[in-house]
């Protein structure tokens, strides 16, 4: 396999999995939010890759605000942390304090 050949396959493939993790989630959360809720925070992901995707909505159902949300996925992001670290925290106070983050939740 050429080297063109190869990233080509290897972009696809990113494709493929970005695309089913925004599917899995679009499917999990039917009828909980509006698909152009999901389609918003997933342009909104920083990772490109739908990695915090499933957090992020869960959080907005939890009434969270949308400037929080994507404050602390943000902050992680940033600060190099592994994405499967965010999903630890259930309370997305606890998510913010780990980063630093002071958080605007009602």
């Amino acid at each position: 396999m050429k080297l063109f050949e190869y990233d080509e396959f290897i972009n696809e493939s990113v494709k493929k999995l970005v695309e089913s993790r925004f599917a899995d989630v679009l499917d999990k959360y039917k009828g909980k939010i509006d698909q152009h809720e999901i389609y918003k925070f997933s342009l909104e992901d920083p990772s490109k890759q739908n990695l915090y995707l499933q957090w992020m909505i869960e959080q907005k159902l939890k009434g969270n605000k949308d400037i929080d949300i994507l404050s602390i996925v943000k902050a992680y992001f940033a600060d190099h942390r592994k994405p499967e670290e965010i999903y630890k925290y259930d309370d997305a106070k606890q998510a913010a304090k780990a980063v630093g983050y002071k958080i605007h939740l009602n």
